[in-house]
């Protein structure tokens, strides 16, 4: 069996940011993954009850602290556990879009020639949006390439859609959302890869 390469580009973004990505692999002839897309923000430490959020900064020694805004003067004194936190990029507050509450989203590793089916459940409030699969061969399969209006309508909020291709070819691939609305809102959206395995001869 072997592995290509991955890609220069989410190497360079996980050595920038601590990354949560999961792996997701699949041996079998037809994998099927569930991606849950919601929206979040950065920097922002909620307790575990879900009743109180408050801004994190990134301290002078590098570690996490709940920092005082607008809303809240004085903040208590919690210990700040950075897989609690998405730092992104560590310098404030933004929208940030989570595939099953991580970001990036989780590595999907799959056998060539396997057929992959992809549920995507759209819990954004507003915003429609696809996934787009870079590198994967959509022979005869375009309507699953993920462009809007191109290739298909937006997966409305509370909507689903099931992507379904054939693994092909080998290799490491990345995926990532179309989403206008998104992109002018300042959110910020992992880059994401597959993985292709050559069967074993």
């Amino acid at each position: 069996m072997k592995v290509v390469t991955a890609i220069t580009s989410f190497f360079l973004f996980c050595a920038l940011v601590p990354c949560k990505a999961e792996s997701e692999s699949c041996l079998a002839s037809i994998c099927e993954f569930t991606f849950v897309i919601t929206e979040s923000r950065s920097m922002t430490f909620s307790t575990k009850d879900g009743q109180n959020a408050y801004d994190v900064q990134l301290g002078v020694d590098g570690t996490l602290k709940l920092a005082p805004n607008r809303f809240r003067v004085q903040t208590p004194n919690i210990s700040v556990i950075p897989a609690e936190v998405h730092t992104v990029d560590g310098s404030g507050q933004r929208k940030i879009i989570l595939i099953n509450g991580q970001l990036p989203g989780p590595t999907l590793e799959v056998m060539e020639g396997a057929e992959v089916a992809i549920k995507v459940v759209n819990e954004l409030e507003k915003e429609g949006l696809t996934i787009h699969w870079h590198g994967i061969h959509m022979r005869n399969n375009v309507w699953m390439d993920g462009v809007p209006y191109v290739t298909q309508c937006p997966i409305l909020p509370k909507q689903s859609f099931t992507y379904r291709f054939i693994a092909d070819p080998p290799g490491t691939h990345w995926y990532h959302s179309h989403n206008e609305l998104t992109k002018d809102r300042r959110a910020f959206w992992s880059i994401n890869r597959s993985q292709i395995k050559r069967n074993a001869i």
